[in-house]
């Protein structure tokens, strides 16, 4: 495997953990977690925006506001 694809994994599982991270803590913490994601999804799309197609952009757009709504419930302390 390439150094470049390798980095590329292992963002991809640190992200994933860390969202299941803030998916299993509850409260603020957990929301301050998801709210990382958030901010890392952003700057990793936002750096291929231009390239998408629409229906990527659409996807990608649902995936972050999603995770960005669970992170608002959590710091509710909703969840």
């Amino acid at each position: 495997m390439r150094s470049s694809r390798l980095t590329l994994v292992l963002i991809t599982v640190a992200v994933g953990a860390f969202a299941l991270a803030g998916l299993i803590v509850h409260g603020v913490a957990g929301g301050i977690m998801l709210g990382v994601v958030v901010a890392i999804l952003v700057v990793l799309s936002s750096a291929t925006w231009a390239t998408l197609a629409t229906r990527g952009r659409v996807a990608r757009g649902l995936v972050i506001a999603a995770v960005g709504a669970l992170a608002v419930v959590k710091l509710a302390g909703k969840a």
